[in-house]
């Protein structure tokens, strides 16, 4: 994929990725992790192929590869005239077109995911009116009742508080599960992958430089590698965390940067 003349991915070759699965998508700023998720959604130039289920998706009308596809963007529009309960439901009518009225089925999904992401009592409120993370939750329960093959989510806890990130990946996690969905996350906590995440994919400067497992991919060697910074990977209550301890400065270069918003600690 290229911005012009500049070429942003090159070569990217990802093992099929299984129904019921989570894998995140990190790397530090400016790896093509959004435009990766772009790519494969269909919303920007692409050579190579995107399969699904043995289809490639470049050869099937853009209409659909979006019912199959739920893209969520990092950045969703603020200006609605539409309340909560009726823009969800608005994307659950969208995903089964062909019905000029909203069935039952349709008002019980959108109640059930307005639950499940602490939306219930917003369901009356106008989208402008909400908050940039109150935003991101409408644009995931909209991603979710659209009930889609494939979830790709750039960013959706960025805007969110600690409780509510944690809380999000969760339902992601059991709605990908409970659904046999196919999900993309882009996050750039690492600890929600060391958490969360089946799989980790680390994009760094335009190519794919690991892929497995969490606990496996994400050591002392990548995060000096890829984030430039002195960590390591150690348990914390139990749980795999990345604590930071400084950063590994460039040869001839200087302090260096702390990519600290990159490794989710301050």
């Amino acid at each position: 994929m290229r911005y012009g003349q500049r070429r942003v991915l090159d070569d990217i070759r990802v093992p099929a990725l299984t129904a019921g699965s989570l894998t995140a998508l990190i790397g530090p700023n400016a790896a093509g992790k959004s435009t990766l998720l772009r790519g494969v959604a269909g919303l920007a130039p692409a050579s190579g192929r995107v399969l699904l289920d043995g289809e490639d998706l470049a050869r099937s009308p853009q209409a659909e590869r979006a019912r199959r596809m739920a893209y969520l963007p990092q950045t969703l529009p603020g200006r609605s005239r539409l309340g909560v309960f009726e823009a969800v439901l608005s994307a659950a009518m969208a995903a089964r077109p062909g019905r000029g009225h909203a069935a039952a089925a349709d008002l019980h999904a959108v109640d059930a995911v307005l639950a499940r992401l602490d939306l219930t009592a917003l369901a009356d409120r106008g989208i402008d009116a909400l908050s940039g993370g109150q935003r991101q939750r409408v644009g995931l329960a909209q991603a979710l009742v659209r009930d889609p093959a494939v979830l790709l989510l750039d960013e959706p806890t960025s805007a969110l508080d600690l409780h509510h990130q944690y809380r999000a990946v969760d339902v992601i996690r059991r709605e990908t599960r409970a659904r046999g969905l196919i999900t993309l996350l882009v996050v750039h906590d690492i600890n929600l992958a060391l958490r969360f995440a089946d799989r980790v994919l680390v994009l760094h400067d335009g190519r794919l430089v690991a892929d497995g497992k969490p606990g496996a991919v994400i050591d002392r060697e990548l995060l000096a590698r890829v984030y430039r910074v002195d960590g390591e990977v150690t348990g914390i209550g139990g749980r795999p965390t990345v604590l930071v301890h400084g950063v590994v400065r460039r040869p001839h270069s200087g302090a260096g940067r702390r990519e600290a918003d990159a490794i989710g600690n301050p």
